[in-house]
């Protein structure tokens, strides 16, 4: 929660945050960086293998982003994936 009283989303790597910029603690196999506040893969951690066409993800069944060209839809907190148009109903 922000100063001004309002909600503000955390990064896709964080699992809880201060704000949109601060990472207090972060998803399975990332760890917060002391000196940007953002959660980083893990030193030597093995990175999740991401659903397709997904850049980087939390783990197998959640995309944070997504490829060049293709769209993110979060269907729920544990689900989301790359497709190449929006589906009927998203904007």
């Amino acid at each position: 929660m922000t100063i001004e009283g309002t909600c503000s989303q955390c990064n896709e790597t964080c699992a809880t945050c201060s704000d949109a910029t601060t990472c207090d603690t972060c998803l399975e196999g990332y760890e917060v960086d002391v000196e940007t506040g953002l959660c980083v893969i893990v030193p030597g951690g093995e990175t999740p293998v991401c659903p397709a066409n997904c850049e980087s993800c939390s783990n197998e069944t959640h995309c944070d982003v997504c490829e060049q060209w293709f769209f993110r839809i979060a269907y729920d907190n544990e689900t989301a994936e790359c497709v190449k148009e929006c589906p009927t109903g998203y904007g």
